[in-house]
């Protein structure tokens, strides 16, 4: 399943870095070791092996989504850290029923098939497909 580009799981996880990844991101970002820390991990972690990203009020720091929007975009795809990289959508995961349910008024039924208005679903499948080039 692709991903649904909702933002969820962007939202409501903090991701987690090892200092050599987190090291790799801050030099992507153009920013001195420091500075990244102080602008983007959580000070309330307390381990000198890795750092855990901050959230804002919006999830992730590197999250742009309209308020709203069923549409979240990483600002850095393409060099996210492996925990992000790593997350596969599945429709019987929480994270994903909610952005459907919440982005695309859409549901999970008993067969664990997407459901919901016929549009709606059309709407989602022709998203997914524009974006991934797969069929859903």
């Amino acid at each position: 399943m692709p991903c649904f580009w909702c933002g969820v799981c962007c939202t409501y996880y903090q991701a987690h870095l090892e200092l050599t990844e987190a090291r790799e991101l801050a030099a992507n970002l153009k920013m001195g070791w420091d500075e990244f820390l102080q602008s983007f991990t959580d000070p309330r972690w307390g381990s000198s092996r890795s750092v855990l990203l901050r959230r804002t009020t919006h999830g992730c720091p590197f999250l742009d989504q309209p308020e709203g929007s069923a549409i979240g975009l990483c600002r850095i795809h393409t060099f996210k850290p492996q925990c992000c990289r790593d997350w596969q959508s599945k429709l019987w995961k929480k994270e994903c029923r909610r952005g459907l349910s919440q982005f695309w008024n859409l549901c999970v039924n008993e067969n664990d098939c997407i459901a919901g208005d016929p549009d709606d679903i059309q709407v989602f499948r022709t998203f997914l497909k524009t974006v991934t080039g797969q069929e859903v």
